[in-house]
């Protein structure tokens, strides 16, 4: 029932400051449960996966933490972005002291950078509670390196265009006043994507995100019950469940897909 799996993603990762890629892997299968109500059931596929997560932690339980940090106004923050999630990460002193991760909105159409900069505002924010001010922001995004460095140095003008230009800016905006307000010295470093301690945060199985034989089998020209199916198993957005689509049969028309997205009314 939805009540137990929630009950269970609770205990793995509630009040820890700690929880490695258990955080959007919970977040992720709380999402996806079947089921509205407490007493409803999950769905096969859902409890395939919470069994899945607790034979993994029984291996390697990402669940830790500190007693222990240091006290300093001195931090580094790590941050990074996917199209499933952000996720954050603080350390202070060479410990790491906290992370978190937000799983993006099921609609959310917004371009790669303006996450990248969603996360970066999030990471801030944490260290602000820490009572953190000279702040090392540690990217592996090339664009977002390349803006906050411009902002923060005022040695040439933010370069961005397009849809997004206007979110960006707003963005950026907003962390030059937090800089101002709480005198906070930032400064940014290029990291590569695979020393990124934020990276596992971003991330759930690939083997999740595509469709399993089973209903590709079952699905073999999609009519508008058949796009549905495969939407109710990732509640990704249009785009996303578009591409998923086309890859069991490539002649189902974007508007079919936007109909039974438009129609879904499962929470987020």
């Amino acid at each position: 029932m939805k009540r137990e799996l929630l009950s269970i993603c609770g205990k793995l990762i509630g009040h820890y400051p700690i929880g490695g890629w258990l955080r959007p892997v919970c977040s992720y299968i709380k999402r996806h449960a079947e089921g509205r109500g407490w007493n409803d059931k999950v769905g096969g596929r859902t409890t395939a996966l919470i069994e899945e997560v607790l034979k993994e932690v029984e291996k390697q339980d990402p669940v830790h933490g500190t007693w222990n940090v240091p006290r300093t106004l001195d931090g580094v923050v790590w941050c990074d972005a996917s199209s499933i999630a952000t996720g954050v990460v603080l350390e202070v002193s060479g410990v790491v002291a906290e992370d978190a991760a937000w799983l993006r909105k099921k609609d959310d159409a917004n371009h790669i950078n303006v996450a990248e900069m969603d996360a970066v505002s999030k990471v801030v924010n944490l260290a602000l509670k820490w009572g953190l001010h000279n702040i090392c922001v540690k990217t592996d995004s090339a664009t977002l390196f390349a803006w906050m460095k411009s902002m923060i140095s005022h040695d040439k003008m933010i370069r961005t265009k397009g849809a997004a230009e206007m979110l960006v800016k707003h963005r950026l905006g907003m962390l030059a006043e937090l800089m101002q307000e709480f005198s906070l010295k930032l400064h940014v470093i290029m990291i590569a994507s695979e020393k990124n301690k934020a990276n596992a945060l971003t991330r759930v199985r690939k083997s999740w995100l595509v469709p399993t034989k089973e209903h590709i089998a079952a699905v073999t020209h999609l009519d508008r019950s058949g796009v549905r199916e495969l939407y109710n198993l990732h509640h990704m957005g249009v785009e996303r469940t578009l591409y998923l689509v086309r890859k069991v049969d490539p002649s189902v028309p974007k508007e079919q897909v936007e109909r039974v997205v438009r129609t879904c009314d499962k929470g987020a």
